[in-house]
């Protein structure tokens, strides 16, 4: 039992290793070279900060209530997902520009 639970933990690290890569790599693509620094402290800081206030976070709420802390997380995610995906369709719309508009007439 010790063994699978110490290479899940080993998994997990690895795992965490490639999304905090790729996470710096997406910011880095999407940025000018100009707020990168900026933006990648910024979004470092926020991950620690999520690692220290999460759990006690929902320890705190796991007490009051079980399934509290999973409700909270899924309806978070799910506010999420709606907003990326309302950003993502309203990015998809081509723009016309307004004389182009005037002339299609």
């Amino acid at each position: 039992m010790r063994v699978a639970f110490v290479d899940t933990l080993y998994f997990v690290a690895l795992y965490r290793r490639f999304i905090a890569a790729i996470r710096i790599d997406v910011i880095r693509l999407l940025l000018p070279a100009h707020e990168q620094g900026a933006t990648i402290g910024v979004a470092q800081s926020a991950g620690s900060l999520a690692r220290i206030v999460g759990p006690i976070f929902a320890a705190t709420l796991l007490d009051y209530y079980a399934p509290l802390p999973y409700l909270i997380c899924s309806a978070v995610s799910l506010f999420t997902a709606l907003l990326v995906v309302q950003r993502l369709c309203r990015e998809a719309q081509p723009v016309v520009p307004r004389h182009e508009a005037d002339l299609a007439k």
